[in-house]
C-alpha cells in the first residue's frame, strides 16, 4: 500500500487539489446562488406588492369617484324637484350606477333627515347636525368631504361617510347629501384572494387613522398607526418600498406605499419577511444538502475518474444525439422561436420565424430584434439588465412583417446561458390570429343570438298583453254588462224581476266560467300535482269545449320519469302550437302523440288545417318560442308544413335530470 501511495503520489496530490479546488468553487458559486435567490425572492415580493399597492389605488379612487358622481346627480335632481324626489326610484330603476354604498341622505339646514334611502333613515328620525362634515359643508362654498370611519347610528358600526352640501342659486346653504360605505368596501376588490396571516392591505389619512385595514382575512377600520415608520418615507417620497423591522405588529415586514395625488389617502400594502422568504429558506436547505452531496460525490467521481476517460467516447456519441434531438423540436416547431444575443441581435432562429416574419434565410441572419419588433402594436416592453441580458414582457402584440404582412403573435421569453456563460434570452411566439378571429366570431353570434332571442321574448310579452286585453274587452266585459242591463231592470220592474234576476246568475257563471278559461290558459299547469298527460288532457278537453276543434290525444310507451321542468317545456310547446292552430290553421282535427324511447321524450302535433310556407308570413314569434324552449334543453324539433296540407309539428327532448337543469341555469 504504501508502495502504491509512493509511486502516485503526484496524482494523488493533483487529484486532492482539484478536489479542494471543485469543492471551493461550488460552495462559492451554491452561496452566490442562494444569496441571488433570496434578493430575486425579495424583488418579486416587493414587485407583487407594489402592484397591489397600484391596484387599491385605483379602486380606491374608482370608488370616491363613483359616489361623488351619485352625490352630483342625485343634489342636481333634488335641486329640481325638492321633497318629490323619490331616490328608491332612481336606485331600484337603474337609473344610477352607483358604488355599493349603505345608506343615503338628503338633509335640510338644520341637518334634519328629509329624504333617504333606504327609507327606513327617515322613520328613525336622524339629525346629523352635529357631525364634523356638516359644520363644514355650512362655512364652505360646495365640496366633496370624505370622513374617517365613526359610529353610525342607523348601523351601528364603523362607516366612511361622503358629503356635499346643497345651496340654491342664492349661494344660500340648504343641507347636505351624503352617502356611507362600509371601510370593507375599498377591500372589496381582493375580497376573494386568499390572504397569509400577516399580510397587510390598508387604506391610511396622513394623520395615522386608518380608513380601511385588511390583515389576513380580518378586516379593521379606525385605528390609530402614527407611530408607524411608514409616514417618515412618506414625507421623503410619495411612492416608495421599505423594510420595517420594528413594525407596529414587532412583524419585520416589507412594505409598498402609495399616497394619492388627490384624496387625504396613502395606500400600503406589507407583506411579513417570514412569508416572503418561506419557501427561500426551504430552497437554501435543499442547496446545502445538495452541495454536501456534490463534495461526496465528487470525491467519488476523483476516484473513478479513469473510467470516466474510457466512457468518454460513448457520452460524446449520446451528447451529439440529443443535441441533434433537440434540433429537430427547434426546427420543425410551428412556434417562432428566436435566440437573442446580449446586444440585441439573433444569433439563431427557427424556419417558423422566418416564414413568420416574411423574411429569406440570408436576411435571418444578422438582424436585431428591434427591426422585427419595430411596428409591433402595441410596443414590446423590454429591458436589459446586467447579469440576465434581454427581458421581454409576456403579452399579445400585433406584428407588422417586413415583407408588409402582419398577424397576431403572443410573446413569451426566458434567459438561456449557453456553454460559454452568455445571458442569451429565448423567445417564442405563438400566431394565434385564427384563434383570435374565431373567438372574436363566437363572441359576436352569441350577442347577436341574444339580441333576437330577447326581442322575441318582448314582442311575445307584447301579443300576450293584448290577448288578453281583447278577452277582457270582448267577453268578460260584454257579460258583466249584460247582467248590469238585467240588474237595473229587476230594480225597475215588479214583473218578472225573478226571471231577471236568476238570468244575471246564469251570465255571472259564465263570467266566472270565461275568466277560469283566461286564468287556466296564462298559468303554468300543476305539474307538482299532476302528470304531464293529465295536464294535456285537461288543456285539450278545455280547447274542444270553447271551439269547435276535435284533438285526439294518444299516449304511447310512457315510462321513464322526467323532470318538472321538461313537462312543463313539453306543456308548453303544446299549448303554443294549439294556439296557433285555432288562431291561423282553420283546422277542424288536430292529432297529438306522446312518447318515449330510451333516451327522449317525443311529441307530435298534426292537424288538416291550411297550412303554409314554412319561413312565410306564419313562421312568426310562436315557432320561434318553441324553437328556442327545444333549444334550452338540447332538444331537436321539425315542422313539416305546405299551402293546403296542414301542419307536422315533431318535438324531440332527450331526458335530463332536475339537477343538471338547475345547474344550466347557473350556466
Amino acid at each position: 500500500m504504501n508502495l502504491f501511495l509512493k509511486r502516485n503520489r503526484t496524482f494523488m496530490g493533483l487529484l486532492l487539489g482539484l478536489y479542494l479546488l471543485l469543492n471551493f468553487l461550488i460552495w462559492t458559486q451554491l452561496t452566490r446562488q442562494i444569496e441571488s435567490d433570496r434578493n430575486e425572492t425579495i424583488s418579486a415580493a416587493i414587485q407583487h406588492s407594489s402592484n397591489l399597492a397600484i391596484a387599491l389605488e385605483q379602486h380606491t379612487i374608482r370608488t370616491v369617484r363613483d359616489a361623488d358622481a351619485t352625490l352630483r346627480l342625485i343634489k342636481a335632481e333634488y335641486l329640481q324637484q325638492g321633497h318629490k324626489l323619490d331616490l328608491n326610484r332612481m336606485l331600484n330603476s337603474g337609473v344610477l350606477s352607483v358604488p355599493a354604498f349603505n345608506g343615503l341622505i338628503i338633509t335640510d339646514s338644520t341637518g334634519k333627515v328629509v329624504l333617504g334611502y333606504p327609507l327606513r333613515l327617515v322613520s328613525l328620525n336622524l339629525n346629523i347636525g352635529d357631525r364634523p362634515f356638516f359644520a363644514i359643508h355650512k362655512k364652505t362654498p360646495d365640496s366633496l368631504v370624505m370622513t374617517k370611519p365613526y359610529m353610525s347610528r342607523s348601523l351601528k358600526q364603523n362607516v366612511i361617510v361622503f358629503s356635499r352640501g346643497i345651496r340654491d342659486n342664492r349661494g344660500r346653504f340648504r343641507g347636505c347629501i351624503a352617502i356611507q360605505l362600509l371601510p370593507s368596501n375599498f377591500m372589496s376588490f381582493y375580497s376573494q384572494a386568499s390572504l397569509n396571516e400577516n399580510d397587510i392591505l390598508s387604506l391610511i389619512s396622513p394623520d395615522g387613522i386608518t380608513y380601511s385595514r385588511r390583515t389576513g382575512m380580518k378586516e379593521s377600520s379606525g385605528e390609530n398607526i402614527r407611530k408607524s415608520p411608514l409616514f417618515g418615507h412618506v414625507g421623503e417620497r410619495p411612492i416608495g418600498n421599505y423594510y420595517a423591522r420594528d413594525a407596529i405588529r414587532n412583524i419585520p415586514t416589507f412594505f409598498s406605499y402609495r399616497k394619492l395625488k388627490f384624496l387625504p389617502i396613502i395606500a400600503t400594502v406589507g407583506t411579513s419577511e417570514s412569508d416572503v422568504l418561506a419557501k427561500f429558506h426551504l430552497r437554501a436547505k435543499r442547496e446545502y444538502f445538495f452541495g454536501a452531496a456534490i463534495s461526496l460525490l465528487l470525491f467519488i467521481f476523483l476516484l473513478a475518474v479513469f473510467i470516466a476517460f474510457r466512457e468518454r467516447k460513448r457520452t460524446l456519441k449520446v451528447v451529439k444525439v440529443s443535441e441533434a434531438k433537440y434540433r429537430s423540436i427547434f426546427e420543425s416547431s410551428q412556434d417562432a422561436i428566436l435566440l437573442l444575443q446580449p446586444d440585441g441581435y439573433v444569433q439563431d432562429m427557427n424556419p417558423a420565424a422566418i416564414r413568420m416574419f416574411g423574411l429569406s434565410v440570408m436576411n435571418g441572419q444578422n438582424i436585431s430584434f428591434l427591426q422585427l419588433f419595430a411596428k409591433a402594436e402595441p410596443e414590446v416592453d423590454w429591458v436589459n439588465e446586467e447579469g440576465t441580458g434581454l427581458r421581454l414582457q409576456d403579452n399579445e402584440v400585433l406584428f407588422h412583417c417586413l415583407n408588409g404582412g402582419k398577424f397576431i403573435g403572443y410573446i413569451s421569453s426566458s434567459p438561456l446561458q449557453d456553454g460559454r456563460d452568455q445571458k442569451n434570452t429565448l423567445v417564442i411566439i405563438r400566431d394565434i390570429t385564427q384563434h383570435k378571429r374565431i373567438t372574436q366570431k363566437l363572441q359576436n353570434e352569441q350577442k347577436r343570438y341574444q339580441r333576437i332571442l330577447t326581442k322575441q321574448i318582448i314582442v311575445a310579452q307584447e301579443r300576450e298583453r293584448e290577448s288578453i286585453g281583447h278577452e277582457l274587452h270582448d267577453n268578460v266585459n260584454q257579460i258583466l254588462t249584460t247582467v248590469k242591463l238585467y240588474l237595473e231592470t229587476a230594480l225597475q220592474r215588479e214583473e218578472g224581476r225573478q226571471e231577471w234576476i236568476r238570468r244575471s246568475i246564469d251570465f255571472l257563471m259564465l263570467c266566472i266560467k270565461e275568466i277560469r278559461s283566461l286564468s287556466h290558459s296564462l298559468s303554468a299547469p300543476t305539474l307538482g300535482t299532476k302528470s304531464l298527460i293529465d295536464s294535456l288532457q285537461a288543456l285539450f278537453e278545455n280547447v274542444s269545449d270553447c271551439t269547435t276543434l276535435n284533438i285526439d290525444f294518444t299516449v304511447g310507451k310512457y315510462r321513464h320519469p322526467i323532470g318538472k321542468e321538461v313537462s312543463l317545456a313539453l306543456y308548453r310547446i303544446a299549448q303554443e302550437q294549439i294556439t296557433n292552430v285555432v288562431k291561423h290553421a282553420k283546422a277542424t282535427t288536430v292529432k297529438v302523440s306522446l312518447s318515449q324511447t330510451e333516451t327522449e321524450t317525443h311529441l307530435v302535433i298534426e292537424d288538416n288545417g291550411r297550412g303554409f310556407e314554412p319561413g312565410g308570413q306564419y313562421s312568426g314569434i310562436g315557432l320561434n318560442n318553441i324553437s328556442s324552449r327545444v333549444k334550452a334543453f338540447n332538444g331537436k324539433h321539425s315542422i313539416q308544413s305546405a299551402p293546403g296540407k296542414g301542419c307536422r309539428l315533431s318535438v324531440h327532448l332527450p331526458h335530463v335530470d332536475e339537477l343538471e337543469l338547475v345547474d344550466s341555469d347557473w350556466n
